[in-house]
């Protein structure tokens, strides 16, 4: 391999832009995970409701 084809290594410079790109505030994170929680939540309710729905229908009205 020659020397030129070899990558340069990041500087402590480029490192920190990355990653201050990438950097969220810890409130944004907390809400984004409460608002996933309870899609979720919301979701497995409806799932349940629905197959009781259905099994109230099919074995109830024997």
């Amino acid at each position: 391999m020659s020397p030129s084809s070899a990558k340069p290594a990041p500087s402590e410079v480029q490192v920190d832009q990355i990653l201050a790109q990438y950097r969220s505030a810890p409130n944004t994170v907390r809400q984004d995970v409460r608002k996933g929680c309870l899609l979720y939540f919301m979701l497995a309710l409806a799932i349940v409701a629905a197959c009781v729905t259905i099994f109230y229908f099919t074995i109830g009205t024997r």
